[in-house]
């Protein structure tokens, strides 16, 4: 059996290519609304193919990434070379050996709706030092009603295997979004949650897009015969509408202080 979370690992390179990247001002503002100083350690959980991770990596701290997919670890090895700061370890966050308060900022950038939601907030917690920082970070496309839209999602609610796709751990019953506040409140753990967003777009030929949608876990899992003719059909709108289609995407991040 595949395990959903890891099939990205699959694709590591059409996903460092393709998946939407993360503004480097997020890094700096992260940094700054944790308070980080010389000395303190960073934590990253799931850094994928280092997207996040190389906006961290030039400040200077030192930074632990843990990434499951041999694939995507060594490509975010790889772009993080120049920086002796950053050690990586390839692993989930379940299987970790805990450093107990030990790290200033931890930060996951779209991977927390996989972790084992009985210790994503409370495992976090234990690894923080008191006073310490987590952030969630999404980077979701926003939803369009624009006729191209409209056509893709027909194909969509043609195949039975996408119309509700498994997008987190088994266990979990929070969307990674808009439950992310809710799961902070339960811990018990953390103080009070602040967010921030930061738009931005990205545009896709239409072989472009069926790269992107090739890194998509719900898409990877599903039977090759439908993925192939959802494939076809959502190429054939795009190239109707131009060849271009405009993803708009809103970067959203919840952090709050480890109690």
């Amino acid at each position: 059996m595949r395990e959903q979370r890891l099939v990205f690992d699959e694709a590591a390179t059409l996903y460092d290519q393709y998946r939407a990247n993360y503004p480097p001002q997020l890094a700096a503002d992260l940094l700054a609304m944790a308070n980080v100083k010389e000395g303190d350690r960073l934590l990253e959980i799931g850094c994928g193919t280092g997207k996040a991770t190389i906006h961290f990596a030039p400040y200077g701290y030192p930074l632990l990434a843990l990434e499951p997919g041999a694939a995507m670890c060594a490509i975010a090895r790889q772009k993080c070379a120049a920086f002796p700061n950053v050690a990586f370890q390839n692993l989930v966050f379940e299987q970790w050996p805990l450093e107990a308060a030990s790290f200033k900022l931890i930060y996951a950038a779209m991977a927390l709706h996989w972790v084992d939601p009985e210790i994503a907030f409370t495992k976090t917690a234990d690894a923080l030092i008191p006073g310490g920082t987590l952030a969630c970070i999404w980077n979701r496309p926003q939803e369009s009603e624009d006729a191209l839209r409209q056509e893709i999602q027909q194909a969509y609610e043609k195949v039975k295997q996408v119309k509700q796709p498994q997008k987190a751990h088994p266990q979990a019953r929070y969307d990674g979004q808009g439950g992310t506040t809710e799961r902070f409140n339960a811990s018990g753990r953390f103080g009070t949650v602040f967010s921030a967003q930061y738009p931005h777009s990205a545009e896709y030929t239409a072989d472009a897009y069926i790269k992107l949608m090739q890194t998509m876990s719900d898409h990877r899992i599903m039977p090759e015969t439908e993925r192939e003719w959802l494939y076809g059909e959502i190429h054939d709108a795009i190239e109707r509408f131009g060849g271009v289609i405009t993803v708009d995407y809103v970067v959203t991040v919840y952090l709050a202080r480890r109690l």
